[in-house]
């Protein structure tokens, strides 16, 4: 194996293993966030609460999109001399300013462990209770998981190459993919692929913005429509061939990303309320059941997440050696 290899393969394993990282550190401030408004909130106000989350984390998309698309080395260029590394620093500050002061201004004790319980707290007592509640949660957060968990697997895909796909068909709309695929592609065709990628994602954080703000709270009927909506605007961008129409698609699409984004976790919220009689779960099993609960959650938008990825790899390398 050549230096220059030895190196990209390293380089390659330590990218993957960080993204692993970062996806497992990530869990914990999705769940525990997502618990707090379960403990925090009555179940009438369960809709209204998700429906600020889901404005508020469109509207850091759109900042984040507007950010990549500018000159962050130009601007602030202490935060690194490429776009990436600013973008990542700019997103761990921001991480860590929210999630501070969400702990500072944020009272919740375990009420499920004593401190003479505490020391005798082992992993086994956590998962065998993480398997006790699995077993025993209602049909209805049943029938969540199994639509988050088959929904997710086209989810995924889009979220990962829609900028990609569109900056590239951008370019072919424009004549230009026997240049743009050649090793002597330019800067130019490069940097408009990928403004006319960021603004296929920025067109579906605007669209969802839009969504959770107006959209009227019918919630599982809205949901099964986002879910047909999705479909049809995944075969009109297969079947676009303008950039136009492909942007617009993508607004579109930002409905069913503000659902996914608000109607599963209130049902859910609501479920684990209803779990503990319509009271918000304050105390014994109770507070700990809502982590849990939404543990489980994240697991089934997880697990197809990773089955999806891997799927995506088989077939660029099938379609990739085909073409060699």
């Amino acid at each position: 194996m050549s230096p220059t290899l030895s190196v990209c393969t390293t380089a390659k394993l330590f990218a993957s293993f960080s993204v692993l990282g970062i996806n497992v550190s990530a869990q914990a401030i999705q769940v525990g966030s997502r618990a707090l408004i379960v403990d925090h909130c009555p179940s009438h106000l369960q809709p209204q609460v998700n429906a600020w989350v889901s404005r508020i984390c469109n509207t850091a998309s759109i900042f984040l999109y507007l950010a990549s698309s500018s000159d962050l080395p130009h601007l602030v260029p202490f935060l690194g001399d490429t776009r990436l590394k600013a973008l990542a620093l700019l997103g761990s500050f921001t991480l860590l300013i929210t999630s501070s002061i969400t702990c500072l201004g944020i009272s919740n004790t375990d009420s499920t462990i004593d401190e003479t319980k505490r020391e005798r707290l082992d992993h086994y007592r956590v998962f065998k209770k993480f398997r006790t509640v699995a077993t025993k949660l209602p049909t209805q957060i049943n029938r969540i998981h199994l639509v988050q968990f088959f929904s997710w697997f086209a989810w995924y895909p889009f979220m990962v190459y829609i900028s990609n796909y569109v900056g590239t068909s951008s370019l072919e709309f424009e004549g230009a993919r026997n240049t743009y695929d050649a090793v002597t592609k330019t800067s130019n065709q490069t940097e408009t692929s990928g403004m006319n990628g960021a603004l296929s994602l920025l067109n579906l954080s605007l669209g969802a913005l839009l969504t959770s703000i107006i959209l009227p709270p019918i919630l599982r009927n809205v949901w099964f429509i986002s879910q047909i909506v999705y479909s049809v605007g995944l075969f009109g961008l297969l079947l676009s061939r303008s950039l136009k129409l492909m942007l617009f698609i993508a607004g579109l699409m930002g409905f069913s990303i503000a659902v996914v984004q608000w109607i599963p976790f209130t049902l859910i919220n609501i479920a684990i309320i209803d779990m503990d009689g319509g009271s918000k779960p304050e105390s014994g099993d109770s507070a700990g059941r809502a982590g849990t609960v939404l543990g489980i959650h994240n697991a089934f938008i997880a697990a197809p997440q990773i089955l999806s990825s891997l799927a995506c790899t088989v077939v660029f390398n099938f379609v990739k050696g085909e073409k060699e």
